[in-house]
């Protein structure tokens, strides 16, 4: 099964190996590798240039460059900072006018008569950025900023949102207080989230089959994922293929422990205090994600080299079928789906415990919301830009054209121009509502820092479970609740 697939394969290891590095940036804003696989133009563009995925500015429009700090260098009514949504198309399927964050903003242009110049940053420099352009109040009128920990560190400069929006405009966003001030119901809303993440099983169904195992299988316990892999070894089929040097895939499964655990509410305690990353119900989860890689490691259902690499060639098993499953996140669904189409199937992280009493949630969150600065001369107009950005009708383009998962609940997926069972089933899963934050969103990065650095070490045996989430609760800075 192996040689078919190698060659296109290369190509999706290398184009996820640079989402990757990107992870550990993503979703919580403070480290959290709760995916997003945005492009990272770092150029300026205006309403139809921008530079290419690597970075390049040759190809970019004049306007401004993605260093700048300041307001709108051209007589723009508004400036907006993005960092994720296409100005291009790297597909070319689509033309640049065809794109839904260019058609957007060409139609708020006509409504409202102004204009708005865009300008693409990244993730490695939108937030030093933003806070320089703070602090001289010289910057723009609406950006992109990571949730979480990031946006609440940077609200000094943003326009609390609350009273621009109805209740009835925000009930189909789960779980916005990831976007308040300090997590809480409480706190004013900061910004507008523009898209969702989850964590996901994903597996061969070629490899499934070999084994005797029905390709439409969801395991529900761990215990049943074990039993799959002792079938899988018996048919010659490793396992896993992992790759958890930098703990990011550790990070994933205990955020889905933690969810089952604490669930929607109680996981923002880790924020206040109340839980703690050295208490009894992390500690008890850390051990438990222990004990199952090291029976994976000492049974040879992992690739050897799992927890000392970070290097994604190692999925390449996962294309070919000598390797059954990998832990991911809906990142991950288009280039597993354009390289295995059809055989390839998710499945929710399963629990340990069908008695943790929220064994039913999944963690999935906001990756990016977008926000006002508070000293934008026009936050009524930017305000309006930002729920052009939220309507259903722009998330499905954006889904349709990006493969990024709608924040709302209420977007129409059967719509769709283009289809992804992979994506689909993450976004179902989302429409539940019962979708919890990941705990390294929470935390402080410093403390997320931590866990990602240990979980592999203590994995592998060089250092003790309760010492080490010591180390990590030791580095998490907690607010008054």
């Amino acid at each position: 099964m192996k040689g078919k697939y190698l060659k296109k394969a290369l190509a999706i290891v290398l184009t996820t190996a640079m989402t990757v590095t990107a992870l550990a940036g993503c979703g919580g804003g403070n480290g959290s590798t709760s995916g997003n696989t945005a492009n990272k133009t770092t150029s300026a563009a205006g309403d139809t240039t921008a530079a290419d995925d690597g970075g390049s500015a040759e190809n970019a429009g004049a306007d401004k460059t993605g260093s700048d700090v300041g307001g709108s260098s051209s007589g723009a009514d508004l400036v907006f900072w993005n960092v994720a949504y296409k100005t291009v198309d790297d597909t070319g399927k689509l033309s640049t006018d065809e794109l839904i964050l260019n058609k957007t903003i060409a139609e708020f242009e006509e409504k409202h008569n102004v204009k708005v110049e865009v300008v693409n940053q990244t993730y490695d420099n939108i937030v030093q950025l933003f806070k320089t352009a703070g602090l001289a109040k010289n910057g723009p009128d609406v950006a992109f900023m990571w949730t979480g920990a990031y946006t609440n560190d940077y609200k000094t400069f943003i326009e609390p949102l609350d009273s621009y929006f109805t209740d009835e405009e925000l009930s189909q966003f789960p779980n916005l207080d990831l976007c308040r001030v300090d997590f809480s119901s409480e706190g004013d809303l900061l910004g507008i989230p523009t898209d969702m993440t989850t964590l996901n099983l994903y597996y061969n169904k070629d490899a499934f089959k070999a084994a005797g195992i029905p390709e439409d299988i969801q395991f529900k316990t761990f215990d049943e994922l074990l039993d799959a892999c002792q079938k899988l070894s018996d048919a010659g089929i490793t396992p896993f293929a992992m790759t958890d040097a930098n703990g990011y895939t550790s990070a994933w499964v205990m955020g889905e422990m933690l969810s089952h655990k604490l669930g929607p509410d109680d996981i923002f305690k880790l924020r206040t205090g109340e839980e703690t990353m050295d208490g009894t119900t992390a500690v008890e989860s850390m051990n438990e994600w222990v004990g199952f890689c090291q029976k994976l490691i000492e049974n040879g259902w992992v690739n050897e080299d799992a927890f000392t690499t970070a290097t994604d060639d190692v999925f390449m098993e996962i294309f070919s079928g000598d390797s059954a499953m990998r832990f991911g996140g809906s990142w991950d669904a288009q280039g597993l789906y354009d390289e295995l189409g059809d055989r390839v199937g998710t499945m929710r992280i399963p629990v340990f415990s069908t008695d943790e009493p929220f064994a039913d949630h999944i963690t999935a969150q906001f990756s990016n919301n977008l926000v006002v600065t508070n000293y934008s001369k026009n936050k009524e107009l930017a305000v309006e830009l930002i729920k052009a950005f939220s309507t259903p009708e722009f998330h499905l383009a954006r889904y349709e054209q990006d493969q990024q998962l709608p924040a709302r609940l209420d977007v129409d997926m059967t719509a769709a121009a283009v289809s992804n069972p992979l994506s689909n089933a993450s976004y179902s899963w989302i429409q539940e509502d019962k979708n919890v934050v990941g705990f390294d969103s929470v935390i402080s990065a410093d403390s997320a820092a931590e866990f990602y650095r240990l979980a592999p070490i203590m994995i592998t045996g060089g250092a003790n479970v309760d010492e080490s989430m010591k180390t990590v609760q030791s580095k998490n800075v907690t607010v008054a609740n």
